[in-house]
């Protein structure tokens, strides 16, 4: 999967950000203006913070955090089986003995 839907992504984010920032700080805006300017900002950041870390997903992670949740859900399975039916008494004659 290309990456660079998420650059170009989290660079318009940056870009409005700095309008939003630029428009507070040079302008006399009214309340009613302040409060969209901040919440647009708002709504930029929680999407920059969302592709920012999808992107570093796709760059560290990718398909290995998958085979690793999947190792460890199989792991916990197995340690899961081995509480509950290899120590139990009622299947020490079914199991191997746990050392």
């Amino acid at each position: 999967m290309p990456r660079w839907p998420s650059i170009v992504l989290v660079a318009i984010v940056v870009a409005g950000i700095a309008v939003c920032l630029y428009l507070v700080v040079t302008r006399d805006l009214s309340s009613t203006a302040t409060l969209s300017v901040t919440l647009f900002l708002t709504i930029l950041s929680v999407i920059g913070s969302w592709a920012a870390s999808r992107f570093y997903y796709e760059l560290s992670y990718g398909k290995n955090l998958r085979t690793f949740a999947a190792n460890s859900i199989w792991k916990c399975n197995e340690l899961m089986f081995e509480k509950y039916f290899v120590r139990s008494s009622k299947a020490k004659g079914l199991a191997r003995p746990v050392v």
